[in-house]
């Protein structure tokens, strides 16, 4: 499959030294230096777009809030020869637009660089290029999915968990995955997560298909068991799900039946969803805990939890956010942002999950700063239940040579 990359600089040498790598690397390329021709150059089907942030009559920050209008599912690279915070926060505001900010480069640009953070697009569009462009969930497309659609899907199991490996810094052991839900449509392929979490949420089916992928996972992890994989698993709980008294009573019940030791499960909760603290919040998050559960807050630095939420809340473990992790080798921010946290984690007795390796380089830096475990395409993409357990079986036998 070719992979489609469209670069826009104000600068024709930067367009056509950037293509010329990509060329070489397999892409289709096409370019530009007139940013009022993007529009007519931008389609849906493009693979990654490489843009520059200054430039004449549009610049880079207008073309994110186009690319956001539009939708865009390409993989964005930032460069610029601008301050790095300026970079930093105009990559912030591009994954608020709801889009794919893969990395940047600044000026000039280094070919081992661009070399590297091109491979991360041969990497991340295996997934995404199975989903069809016209299965959108958003302000501008509510067609897809419909309320009956969604119940049909949960209560057949069409929505079911894709597993991702979770990589031990200590030994290389495969301590454990996350399970991260797909729709497997007849009609529209296999859809990710973002295009019906908020609509599930919206239409008061969040917590069915939650505790449907629930039971799917204890089912997986009891498979697994009796082919020699020991390992655990965690699961995202959206913040509606935590509001229900009798959450912790029905998930322990559950890991009861398919005798599943609630210590082999990690309740994810994104860093964002911690605002919704209460009573009823607190809990269900500390009864969850004494059952022998463990917590974790995900996506930590995107939002806006401060050191109360950490001090308060039981958790065991602290996912720091992608957008951190596979920026960690190129923007000092970056870097500061992954080396506080982990340090706070450990001084607070919590483990570090980098979630977001994409290459050997980074898996080595994470190592030094004391990162726990491990999460990313370097190792593997989320894979269904028997494609992830060929895969396991296949990397501890490696391990044992």
């Amino acid at each position: 499959m070719i992979k489609k990359l469209l670069v826009i600089d104000d600068e024709p040498d930067i367009c056509t030294f950037i293509c010329d790598v990509a060329d070489g690397m397999g892409f289709s390329t096409s370019k530009t230096h007139n940013s009022l021709d993007f529009p007519m150059l931008y389609s849906n089907d493009l693979d990654c777009i490489v843009m520059d942030l200054s430039m004449p009559d549009m610049d880079g920050i207008e073309l994110m809030r186009f690319l956001g209008d539009n939708q865009c599912n390409a993989d964005i690279v930032v460069v610029s020869g601008m301050d790095e915070s300026i970079i930093s926060t105009a990559n912030r505001l591009a994954r608020d637009h709801g889009l794919n900010v893969l990395g940047s480069l600044s000026k000039p640009i280094k070919i081992t660089s661009l070399e590297d953070i091109l491979s991360r697009v041969t990497l991340r569009s295996i997934e995404r290029k199975a989903i069809p462009p016209t299965v959108k969930y958003g302000k501008q497309d509510q067609t897809f999915p419909t309320v009956e659609e969604m119940r049909a899907a949960i209560d057949n199991k069409l929505i079911q968990p894709f597993f991702q490996p979770q990589i031990s810094t200590h030994d290389d052991t495969l301590i454990a995955c996350e399970a991260l839900a797909r729709w497997h449509h007849p009609e529209k392929g296999l859809v990710p997560p973002f295009q019906f979490i908020p609509f599930a949420e919206d239409n008061n089916l969040i917590n069915d298909l939650t505790l449907c992928m629930f039971e799917q996972v204890l089912e997986t992890l009891a498979h697994w068991q009796t082919c020699g994989i020991n390992i655990g698993c965690s699961i995202n709980f959206s913040a509606h799900s935590l509001s229900n008294l009798d959450l912790p009573d029905l998930l322990f019940s559950q890991a009861v039946k398919y005798g599943i030791s609630t210590n082999f499960l990690t309740i994810e909760i994104t860093e964002n969803a911690v605002l919704e603290e209460g009573k009823t919040y607190l809990d269900v998050l500390t009864r969850l805990r004494m059952k022998g559960f463990k917590l974790s807050i995900d996506d930590f630095g995107t939002g806006y939890s401060s050191m109360k939420h950490l001090r308060d809340i039981p958790f065991n473990e602290v996912k720091i956010d992608r957008s951190f992790v596979m920026n960690v080798m190129t923007e000092e921010s970056a870097k500061s942002i992954v080396q506080s946290t982990t340090d706070l984690a450990h001084t607070l007795s919590m483990s570090i999950v980098s979630e977001g390796v994409e290459d050997l380089e980074t898996l080595n830096f994470l190592k030094e700063l004391g990162s726990d475990l491990l999460q990313g395409y370097y190792f593997s993409p989320p894979l269904p239940r028997d494609a992830f357990q060929q895969w396991a079986l296949q990397w501890q036998k490696n391990k044992q040579k």
